[in-house]
């Protein structure tokens, strides 16, 4: 099991960066390493919808 701090840049078309902050923690079967568990949260995670987006990154903050 795993525990991930993030965050979410939203970069939008007129360069304003939102960001925000989020923690999930990771119990998924066949999930056999920390890297492994990160890069399932970075495929699964559900982003916000924002009219005037241009693009999203996550940022690792910390693990546990």
């Amino acid at each position: 099991m795993w525990t991930f701090d993030f965050a979410v840049d939203y970069t939008m078309i007129d360069r304003r960066i939102i960001t925000r902050q989020h923690q999930v923690t990771i119990d998924e079967p066949g999930l056999e390493d920390e890297q492994m568990a990160w890069d399932w949260v970075q495929d699964t995670f559900v982003y916000e919808d924002f009219d005037d987006l241009n693009t999203a990154k996550l940022r690792l903050l910390s693990a546990f």
